[in-house]
């Protein structure tokens, strides 16, 4: 999406979920990155700036939704392609997140909220519970900074 379309289009708000994809490890939990923390937010800030090109919108950022580190280890296409995601690089790219000046709505809290299988198999994917969890914070987040 363009400026010129959320401008033409009137859009109000923006929503950005992304980052997990970019914190895969190769090798081990410890591996390389597929893309370096330096180039994650170097990529999501220009993408906010291509494409909030005035005040009319709101951005909203959307934490990266934690996993679950046993399940990603064991599942077998990620154990077989030698790829990983941690927790720990999950929460780095959520406390730049809340480190800007945007509203950040949080997902940790979903998981909680979602019942005893968050995941589908691969512990990296949210399951449909956890979705609608996810749906209902954002509502609930949104009711909670938007003035009234």
């Amino acid at each position: 999406m363009t400026h010129g379309r959320v401008e033409r289009d009137r859009i109000a708000w923006l929503f950005c979920m992304l980052g997990t994809n970019d914190s895969q490890r190769f090798d081990s939990p410890t591996g390389p990155r597929l893309v370096t923390t330096e180039e994650t937010l170097r990529n999501l800030g220009e993408l906010r700036a291509r494409t909030l090109a005035s005040d009319a919108s709101r951005w909203v950022w959307v934490t990266p939704t934690p996993i679950d580190e046993t399940l990603v280890a064991a599942f077998p296409y990620f154990r077989q392609a030698r790829i990983f995601w941690t927790n720990a690089d999950i929460a780095e790219l959520s406390d730049w997140l809340r480190a800007t000046d945007d509203i950040v709505i949080e997902t940790a809290s979903a998981l909680a909220s979602a019942g005893p299988q968050p995941f589908v198999d691969d512990g990296l994917h949210p399951s449909l519970a956890t979705q609608e969890a996810l749906a209902a914070r954002v509502i609930a987040s949104l009711a909670e900074t938007t003035p009234q």
